[in-house]
C-alpha cells in the first residue's frame, strides 16, 4: 500500500511541476505581448491627426459625416466586425431620419486581390477596394480601425475598434450622430460591449499591422 501512496504522491507532485512550468511560461508570454503593445503603442502613427483635411477619392459628398472603416478578411477581428458593419449601414445609412444619418466607407486593404473581392462582395455598397493607399497615406497602423470626418472632411476621430459598439460611440462622441436605439436583445448586447467599452476607454490592442 505505501508503493501505490509513493507512485501517487509522485505523480501529483510531477503534475504540479508541469502546471507551475506552464504558468511561468505563460506569464512570460503575456509579458511579452504588453511590451510588445506598450512599444507598438508608443511608436506607430495613429491614424490621421484631429482637424486635418482629407480627401477620399471618388468619394460623393452627401452633407453627412462619414465613418472610414479599415477591414481585411485576412484580420481575425475584421471578420468578427463585419455583422457590426453591415448594421451600422443599415442603421445609419441613407434611410436613416435626420440626425442618425451617416455615410459608411469601408475601406478593403487584403493584400489578395481575389479575398478583397469576396470580401466587397459580402460588405455591398459601402466596400471600396481601390483606396488601399489611403492606409499609408493617413498612417493607419493597422485594422480594424476607423477614422471619423464630419461633413467637410475634416478629421474629428481616428482609433482603433474591436466592436459595432466601439464604432457607434465614435459616431456618437466625435461627430455628434444621434444614437440609433435596437431591438432589445441587441439592446443587452450592446450594454455589455458599451460597458466594456467604458471601462477599457479605447479599442481592441490586437488589431493586426498594416502592409
Amino acid at each position: 500500500m505505501s508503493g501505490i501512496w509513493r507512485v501517487v504522491v509522485v505523480l501529483l507532485a510531477a503534475g504540479l511541476l508541469i502546471e507551475a512550468v506552464f504558468l511561468v511560461a505563460l506569464m512570460r508570454q503575456v509579458g511579452n505581448l504588453l511590451l510588445q503593445g506598450g512599444a507598438a503603442r508608443a511608436n506607430v502613427p495613429a491614424g490621421p491627426k484631429a482637424g486635418a483635411m482629407v480627401e477620399i477619392p471618388g468619394h460623393d459628398r452627401t452633407g453627412h459625416p462619414a465613418l472610414v472603416v479599415f477591414t481585411s478578411s485576412e484580420c481575425e477581428q475584421c471578420r468578427v466586425l463585419l455583422p457590426g458593419l453591415r448594421r451600422i449601414h443599415e442603421l445609419y445609412g441613407s434611410g436613416a431620419t435626420a440626425g442618425h444619418q451617416l455615410d459608411l466607407i469601408a475601406v478593403l486593404t487584403d493584400r489578395n486581390v481575389g479575398t478583397r473581392a469576396e470580401h466587397a462582395r459580402e460588405l455591398g455598397g459601402v466596400a471600396r477596394t481601390d483606396l488601399v493607399a489611403l492606409m499609408q497615406d493617413w498612417d493607419v497602423p493597422g485594422t480594424p480601425f476607423a477614422v471619423a470626418l464630419d461633413s467637410g472632411m475634416r478629421v474629428r476621430g481616428a482609433e482603433v475598434v474591436s466592436t459595432r459598439t466601439d464604432l457607434e460611440m465614435l459616431a456618437v462622441q466625435k461627430l455628434g450622430i444621434a444614437y440609433v436605439q435596437s431591438s432589445e436583445p441587441e439592446r443587452a448586447e450592446n450594454a455589455v460591449a458599451l460597458a466594456i467599452h467604458q471601462v477599457t476607454g479605447d479599442g481592441s490592442p490586437g488589431a493586426e499591422a498594416g502592409p
